[in-house]
């Protein structure tokens, strides 16, 4: 567990040239560093759209812990399913096409597409939510289970 926290840490610290996600300050070696989730990891998000997409690291920030020097750097990219839907769902979405892009041989199909069908149940008016949701529509197209 610690190992792949440290894993996903370094590579978020490498995607975001060793700078917080939030401020853009750098780290340096006495800075502490947390992995704060955009979709935050709560009961109802996890029941949602599942540990697969809430733990994966397009999920993740490599942000200062809060407090330091007065910000609140793990706070400022928490993305509020309630407040702000749309980019909530867009986030998700782009999870999903990732992890459908990598192919991970561990990954359970079915709890993408249960994630996947959790967004249609909202409507999403915007145009780029739309054509992101039917591009990825056509990712699952393989994986499509049909029913007997």
């Amino acid at each position: 567990m610690i190992a792949k926290y440290e894993e996903k840490k370094q590579q978020l610290l490498t995607q975001q040239d060793n700078c917080c996600s939030s401020c853009g300050e750098m780290f340096n070696g006495f800075t502490k560093i947390d992995l704060s989730h955009n979709l935050i990891r709560s009961r109802a998000n996890i029941k949602l759209f599942g540990l697969l997409v809430i733990d994966h690291v397009s999920n993740l920030d490599a942000t200062h812990a809060n407090g330091h020097k007065g910000l609140f750097c793990n706070d400022n990219v928490i993305i509020n399913r309630s407040t702000n839907p749309i980019k909530a769902y867009e986030k998700v979405i782009d999870i999903i096409s990732h992890i459908i892009i990598e192919n991970p041989p561990e990954v359970d199909y079915n709890e993408l597409r249960r994630a996947f069908d959790n967004i249609k149940r909202y409507k999403l008016d915007d145009i780029n939510s739309l054509s992101k949701y039917d591009m990825l529509e056509q990712l699952f197209e393989p994986f499509r289970i049909y029913d007997k």
